[in-house]
């Protein structure tokens, strides 16, 4: 094959190392055609729809709101509530405002959020009540709102009342009920965790209203926020709570939505000591010592953060404690204001082995999750050989070549399809001819592959980080998931959740703790689940509390981890053609990958592969073309191949 150069001017921009959650970007829900809500990239792909205005990430957004005016129409009040619950202050006190005394008793914001888009199909309905003037047309809003006053029912009637001439006269009834039609987007539950809704979810939500002095206020409502996209854009944040792999080697980001107001550095410790959430549970661990709190607020002076912890911390052992303060700081480290942090107990410094008293996320680079072997690259299987994409600085731009790995899996004596590369570089695994046995082989050695699975068609093969490979193998009675370690170790994962659905695609995450899934006869939806371990080292690790993430894409054809949050897909958008996407973890569609406007699309993609920091987004097609993404346009870098990188 001969030599491919990418100009200078399209130098591979995008897929800058670290995860956009790292980046604290704002959570931005603009309702696009696509899901709904999309992330706004810091650099490379561009953003495929709208999305709302990017703040930036040290930005504390102070909401002014008001208190509810005297005469306001119940439509008026609920409008006035829905503004006023983005102001956090208090206990949200300005808008408990407009509720009832009870009321205000018994809501529990902090349950949760519905996101509803604010796209101009948001409605209020009023039922007003006789004698109640009509809900004013001028309502002042954020974004577009329909204010109806539908009818009251034929069967409605003025509730009498005597005048001083006796005569009957309307007296307003004491009680009115506002209807909210929308359309859902999503909810943040009480950990933080967002679910992405289904496509065009519509959301109906009832309040009632009651006199009180004279005025409305709201008697009943639902538990839990109702926020718009515009709202939560404004308001919240995407972090990242760092916990451990199942062997403590490397973190792993579990991201949540929290509030952005000062004192997020507290609220994120907190949550961090509290533990996973339920989506990881059981599938990460923590190094911090059951019982351990956070004794005061966490105070960030000249970038240094000061995180004082309970008595309970001193319980962990050497390795604990650097594993303790590796989790800290790299969830601490997100915060723009944040350089360094001190750990201490009862007040006192804790001096971490091998770190010392103030640490930085370079102190514990260690647990980076994304870490692949030294100069990790890109490989391409061409007619059954494997070799090592090689790119190189030249004047005119990056050049690509390809060099045949040492041995039979590189010279053909020995033909594997559907490579798959170890994380260290060391051991490749594939598809011997007929598709149902899995050969593995050392990458460079001279010795034969060995089998390691036999089953019935072998469709996707993958690594995660203990050298375990995972087989998608596709049976009469359906698609099974094995992971083995050697020749005659073979074990059934299981899929809690899953039944008897057709999986056509499958990707262990580097740090062996979820797996993503295209499942479906059509490779209708996008799922992940956390790997579970078992009980003892020789028992099959289980995959439970799937998620469902990309919501508004269909289609997908394969999926590859980027790095330990995000993911590249091959999908399709409604009325568009299949495409490269970037997916975060926690369901968002972080970027379309298609070139500028009017760039012709990818024709016949097959397969993407992805890998952290610089390494470029690779699609191979049907006609065996690779492309590599560099910047916002696709350079043909081989022919009659299938691309991989380590994983």
């Amino acid at each position: 094959m001969g030599e491919h150069v990418v100009p200078a001017h399209r130098r591979h921009a995008g897929s800058a190392r670290g995860s956009g959650r790292r980046r604290l970007l704002l959570l931005v829900c603009a309702a696009t055609i696509l899901v709904g809500c999309a992330r706004i990239p810091t650099s490379g792909p561009i953003v495929q729809g709208p999305v709302a205005p990017y703040r930036p990430p040290d930005s504390y957004v102070r909401v002014l709101v008001s208190a509810p005016p005297a005469g306001a129409t119940p439509s008026e009040i609920v409008q006035g509530f829905l503004q006023a619950t983005v102001d956090f202050d208090n206990g949200h006190a300005v808008a408990r405002e407009y509720l009832t005394s009870s009321a205000a008793a018994s809501w529990q914001p902090a349950t949760g959020v519905t996101v509803y888009a604010d796209n101009g199909q948001f409605s209020i309905a009023q039922k007003p009540a006789v004698g109640v003037p009509e809900p004013r047309r001028d309502l002042s809003t954020r974004s577009p709102v329909a204010v109806v006053a539908s009818s009251p029912p034929a069967s409605a009637s003025p509730s009498p009342s005597t005048s001083s001439s006796g005569r009957a006269v309307a007296r307003p009834v004491p009680s009115d009920v506002v209807d909210l039609a929308a359309t859902k987007i999503a909810t943040i539950d009480s950990q933080g965790q967002y679910s992405p809704a289904p496509m065009a979810e519509p959301l109906s939500v009832r309040f009632t209203l009651e006199m009180v002095s004279g005025q409305w206020r709201i008697s009943a409502l639902p538990q839990g926020m109702l926020l718009s996209a515009y709202d939560v854009a404004n308001v919240y944040r995407s972090v990242d709570l760092y916990f451990l792999d199942p062997h403590r080697g490397v973190l792993v980001p579990d991201p949540v939505f929290l509030p952005a107001r000062p004192g997020l550095s507290t609220t994120l410790v907190r949550r961090l000591l509290a533990g996973p959430t339920s989506r990881l549970r059981g599938a990460v661990a923590t190094a911090v010592p059951a019982g351990t709190g956070l004794l005061s607020a966490v105070p960030v002076e000249n970038g240094q953060a000061q995180v004082d912890l309970s008595d309970s911390a001193l319980r962990a052992g050497t390795a604990d404690r650097q594993a303790m303060a590796a989790q800290i700081v790299w969830t601490l480290r997100q915060l723009p204001d944040v350089s360094s942090v001190v750990v201490s107990v009862n007040g006192t410094p804790v001096s971490i082995p091998g770190a010392g008293t103030s640490q930085t996320r370079s102190t514990w680079a260690s647990f980076d999750p994304d870490v692949l072997a030294p100069n990790a690259t890109g490989y391409l299987e061409h007619a059954g050989r494997l070799s090592i994409l090689v790119v190189r600085e030249v004047p005119a731009g990056t050049a690509t070549t390809l060099a045949p790995v040492a041995g039979p899996v590189g010279d053909g004596q020995v033909r594997l399809a559907r490579a798959a590369v170890s994380l260290d570089g060391s051991l490749v695994a594939g598809v011997a001819a007929g598709g149902h046995t899995v050969l593995v082989g050392g990458v460079g050695s001279a010795k034969a592959p060995v089998a390691w699975f036999r089953g019935t068609h072998v469709t996707a093969l993958s690594w995660d980080r203990t050298s375990g490979l995972w087989i998608l193998d596709q049976t009469s009675t359906g698609s099974q998931i094995w992971v083995v370690h050697g020749p005659n170790d073979a074990r059934r994962v299981l899929v809690n959740g899953l039944g008897s659905t057709a999986v056509s695609d499958l990707r262990v995450s580097r740090d062996g703790t979820r797996v993503a899934m295209i499942v479906g006869a059509t490779g209708s939806r996008l799922l992940l689940g956390a790997v579970i371990p078992g009980e003892k080292p020789s028992d099959a690790p289980q995959v439970g509390g799937l998620w469902r993430v990309a919501p508004g894409l269909t289609g997908f054809r394969s999926v590859s981890w980027m790095n330990a949050d995000r993911l590249a897909v091959l999908a399709t958008a409604p009325g568009q053609a299949l495409a490269p996407y970037l997916v975060g973890v926690d369901g968002f569609l972080v970027a379309s990958t298609v070139g500028p406007a009017g760039a012709a699309p990818l024709t016949g993609a097959t397969t993407v592969a992805a890998g952290p920091g610089s390494l470029p987004l690779l699609v191979g097609t049907s006609s065996g073309s690779v492309y590599q993404l560099d910047g916002r346009t696709w350079a043909l870098v081989a022919t009659d191949a299938y691309p991989l990188y380590p994983g």
